[in-house]
């Protein structure tokens, strides 16, 4: 589809109604017909022949001009003011007779600013004196057209004719602009860049095509804002704008396939599916809305295949409390690849929520891993849910690398419901969980049960977040490498002290919970309204259920010191087979079985996934404990007692071990007695 082609802009000036112009003043841009490329600042050189009778008629006046095209490829020139060409047009240009009949313009052009004059331009009629160029029907030169209903009728079906329609529907709607008429283009009417003429034939098969420069404007689709349609759905003139970037941005040298929806309200009838390279920006005043009556499940689908480099700016998504209509759907679909990839969605809010906000959803089959969300940006996203049964923003399947920036997922206060603000939930805790989220200067909150609640997911990290009005903060189970850092907590372990009232038995509120998972927990800060109020006793910052936890917890700070309790980071393990097995615990009990056997009891090895460097506090719990010092002779046990042969920790006693460097091929990691607390 070529986009732009040079158009005339003429100007008359005269002395009097009965005498002929002294000059006529022309405006144009130059366009490369070639390769529809605008020529910004360039020299070249213009052919002006005025023809007599016919837009096919013998040249009765022609001269050259060369010029100079401004950064935009405009240029301006006086017709009868050029360098005469007797050779090709016989009158000069103040004998021509006007008034003995038709005449037309014709613009050729050289880029290379010779005489060549290789590249037609185009040809535009001239009216008789006194130039009428601004008639009713006539804009300095251009035939007018009311509307796009008009110009589906206008038989005047001339290669490289340029119109005006004054707008959509009714002049200055936002649906203006100039249109082109291409004998060539067979592409399908689209209701907006592409129009086809009601009486195409088979000798005349061309097609209307829209000019313009910046983005395409939805009025040129006729989607209608602030009123409900009738006759048409807007849905469907939005898919159409939608569907013709999609075709087109791969081929298109010059045009900007952004989509611009102007302020107000557009209603939405049915889903709209979001396509590879879609670009849709809004301003802060666009609001889309179901349509009353509606009953599909999410206003925004995706693609089959993989959607990548898809951008979506400045929407508010109003759902208008239809139970069950969500906001967006991000979901794999097709094969081999599906899902949104390397896409950027921000400044959107979604309200009167009665369904899930946005719900990516992965891949949750192990025998296809193609169908990931994978490298998105969501930035200054604002869901606030009103359903206990949805989420503001829910993550299940394949998701990675994805980051939210300054996003707000809550639950409407006034609402006081139950439920999750965001579900993070993976199949496994390998290929198809989450890994590598970021929530960054994010806010989760709204007098709610779970501000997060996640499971079977990994590398996910919250930092410089605010957790405020919260039963449960965050409810992490079956993950790895969870990062709460620099956060606030505000009344967010059973509302705190706060005015809401908790969903949960009384004390047993907590900031975080984790369940057969590993988590670093630092620099945050808690905080409730009064810590002398019963409601903010009993609450507690961490607690680890189970004994398959890694708790990482330091240089975290309290507003009252209550308000650091924890349960469960100290976790309890047993010996086996003379091995005592830490994972990444650091801090641990290490139980006494219940029949002390020396053959199997004695501890000959410690297994961790602790780096060189750190250390490992250990506790006796029940009764003695033993350890072995390394075997000279057989290095594989791994325990250096700093010359013992052996180390018994009573009931109640603990020493630290650091791990070092390995000594060898057999002793991949070394263990050495750091100090004993009596």
């Amino acid at each position: 589809m070529k986009k732009l082609t040079a158009f005339l802009l003429l100007f008359v000036t005269y002395v009097s109604f009965s005498q002929v112009p002294e000059f006529i003043s022309y405006r144009a841009i130059a366009i490369n017909t070639t390769t529809q490329a605008i020529l910004s600042g360039k020299s070249i050189g213009i052919k002006i022949s005025i023809l007599e009778g016919s837009q096919t008629g013998s040249p009765i006046y022609v001269e050259s001009h060369a010029v100079t095209t401004d950064p935009s490829g405009g240029y301006n020139l006086q017709i009868g003011g050029g360098t005469y060409l007797p050779a090709t047009g016989t009158t000069p240009f103040n004998l021509i007779n006007w008034g003995s009949g038709s005449k037309f313009l014709r613009i050729d052009m050289d880029i290379n600013a010779g005489t060549n004059y290789n590249q037609y331009v185009g040809v535009t009629p001239l009216l008789s004196v006194p130039f009428a160029f601004l008639a009713k029907d006539v804009l300095n030169g251009i035939q007018t057209i009311n509307n796009i209903a008009d110009l589906r009728t206008n038989n005047s079906y001339v290669n490289n004719k340029v119109v005006y329609i004054k707008g959509y529907y009714t002049p200055g709607d936002g649906g203006e602009g100039f249109f082109i008429y291409k004998s060539t283009e067979t592409q399908g009417d689209n209701n907006g860049i592409i129009i086809k003429p009601a009486a195409v034939v088979a000798t005349n098969p061309g097609r209307w095509v829209r000019q313009y420069s910046g983005y395409i404007n939805a009025s040129y689709f006729g989607v209608i804002r602030d009123f409900l349609p009738t006759g048409f759905s807007n849905s469907d003139r939005i898919q159409q704008i939608i569907d013709y970037i999609y075709l087109n941005n791969y081929y298109s040298t010059q045009s900007d396939m952004t989509v611009y929806f102007p302020n107000g309200q557009y209603f939405i009838d049915k889903p709209l599916i979001l396509k590879d390279k879609g670009m849709l920006r809004g301003s802060p005043g666009t609001l889309f809305t179901v349509n009353p009556g509606s009953t599909y499940d999410y206003m925004f689908k995706l693609d089959s295949g993989a959607v990548t480099n898809f951008q979506m700016d400045t929407f508010t998504i109003n759902l208008n409390g239809n139970i069950g209509i969500g906001g967006m759907l991000i979901k794999g679909n097709g094969s081999p690849n599906g899902g949104l990839w390397t896409s950027t969605l921000k400044n959107i809010s979604i309200i009167n929520l009665k369904g899930n906000g946005i719900y990516l959803e992965g891949s949750n089959n192990a025998a296809n891993y193609s169908l990931p969300n994978q490298n998105l940006l969501f930035e200054n996203i604002r869901i606030t849910r009103q359903d206990a049964n949805y989420n503001a923003l829910k993550l299940t399947g394949q998701q990675n690398a994805c980051t939210f920036l300054n996003c707000s997922f809550d639950s409407y206060v006034g609402s006081n419901i139950k439920g999750v603000n965001v579900l993070i939930s993976g199949t496994d805790t390998n290929e198809e969980g989450s890994a590598v989220l970021s929530f960054i200067n994010c806010a989760i909150g709204g007098a709610t049960e779970y501000g997060v609640l996640m499971n079977k997911s990994q590398n996910v990290t919250f930092d410089s977040c605010y957790f405020e009005d919260l039963d449960l903060s965050l409810d992490i189970r079956n993950s790895l490498q969870v990062n709460i850092l620099n956060c606030r907590f505000a009344n967010a372990a059973g509302m705190g002290s706060d005015q809401h009232p908790s969903h949960i038995p009384a004390n047993t509120g907590r900031c975080i919970t984790s369940e057969n998972s590993f988590i670093t927990v630092e620099n945050n800060f808690v905080i409730v309204t009064d810590p002398s109020l019963p409601a903010a006793q009993g609450e507690k910052f961490i607690v680890g259920l189970g004994n398959n936890n890694v708790i990482n917890a330091r240089n975290n700070t309290f507003q009252d010191p209550r308000l650091g309790e924890t349960a469960g980071i100290l976790q309890t393990i047993s010996i086996v087979s003379n091995t005592i097995d830490l994972w990444s615990k650091k801090l641990v009990y290490v139980t006494v079985p219940a029949t002390y056997n020396m053959a199997t009891s004695d501890i000959k090895a410690i297994k961790s996934d602790i780096n060189a460097g750190e250390t490992i506090f250990i506790r006796a719990n029940g009764g003695p404990i033993k350890f072995l010092a390394v075997d000279p002779t057989n290095l594989l046990s791994g325990i250096f007692l700093n010359g013992r042969a052996s180390l018994t920790l009573t009931n109640g006693q603990a020493a630290t071990f650091i791990k070092i460097d390995g000594l060898g091929a057999d002793l991949k990691a070394v263990y050495q007695l750091v100090s004993i607390a009596n």
